[in-house]
């Protein structure tokens, strides 16, 4: 505390004898630089249990709604089923302090509406012979709709957004994060995947078009890795617009199913398949 108080008299010229204001002054400096240390020598701990069990670090009530309060700062109100959830900020978080993003799992991808894990966990460390409690999986259903995707892709932008309010000296985080993955979603629920026109009013299959938009997210975050991007923005235009990732996780699924689905139907009919209709 003396050398706090030397600090700030050398810095801000506060000295804490010359008055009753610079005394109290000086004590509120230090009340809020002791509670900040508390604070910070719990979130280590936190923080280095949590990689210790391989799980991504809680995000307390009052840090989330910091962060929340940040975002909407800089954008404006946001609705609860848009907020995501604590456990997926965390891991937003978690992947950020690694330089490390990893791919999102949709049934992860909760909001603040959605509620919070509230049944626990327990698992016995051998090497301390202790029971630890953890919060269970904070899991919802997979989208089932193009707006459910679209919302989840929002989410995940937006938890991108609230945890670079905490990071903001990451390149990687520069630019339009929910901007990105809007495109995400305009790209794969539009007319090039699954409002691609097919023969006899047909559409792509929806689980189709979820592992798609999966291997297209996933391989965003390989450029990145890689430094083959320099902001996960860029990266995502990249993926969006790389071929490869389409033909082998899009045309080529589509094809065969097509082909497929030809075949069985002429067996079905007792008419041979037309030469080249899966082409077609």
């Amino acid at each position: 505390r003396a050398e706090v108080r030397a600090a700030i008299n050398a810095e801000i010229g506060l000295d804490h004898a010359a008055g009753n204001a610079e005394r109290r002054n000086t004590a509120l400096l230090l009340s809020a630089w002791e509670t900040a240390r508390t604070q910070q020598r719990s979130n280590d701990e936190n923080r280095a249990e949590a990689r210790a069990a391989m799980v991504p670090r809680p995000v307390p009530g009052n840090e989330h709604a910091m962060l929340r309060e940040a975002l909407e700062a800089q954008i404006g109100r946001l609705k609860d089923y848009e907020v995501p959830a604590k456990s997926l900020i965390a891991a937003k978080l978690d992947d950020i302090e690694s330089n490390m993003p990893k791919l999102e799992d949709l049934r992860d991808v909760a909001s603040v509406e959605d509620g919070e894990a509230d049944l626990l966990q327990g698992s016995l460390d051998a090497a301390t012979g202790t029971f630890k409690m953890k919060a269970a999986r904070n899991a919802i259903t997979m989208p089932k709709t193009a707006e459910e995707l679209r919302l989840r892709h929002r989410r995940i932008g937006l938890a991108w957004e609230m945890a670079r309010t905490k990071h903001r000296n990451r390149v990687w985080l520069q630019g339009g994060l929910v901007e990105a993955y809007r495109h995400l979603s305009d790209h794969v629920l539009g007319k090039h995947a699954y409002g691609l026109q097919l023969p006899h009013e047909q559409r792509p299959k929806w689980e189709l078009i979820l592992s798609y938009e999966q291997e297209v997210r996933k391989r965003a975050y390989q450029l990145l890795r890689r430094g083959d991007e320099p902001t996960l923005e860029e990266a995502m235009k990249k993926a969006i617009g790389d071929p490869e990732t389409m033909n082998l996780h899009f045309v080529v699924p589509l094809t065969t199913s097509l082909a497929s689905g030809s075949s069985s139907g002429a067996r079905a009919t007792g008419a041979p398949a037309k030469p080249g209709a899966a082409g077609d």
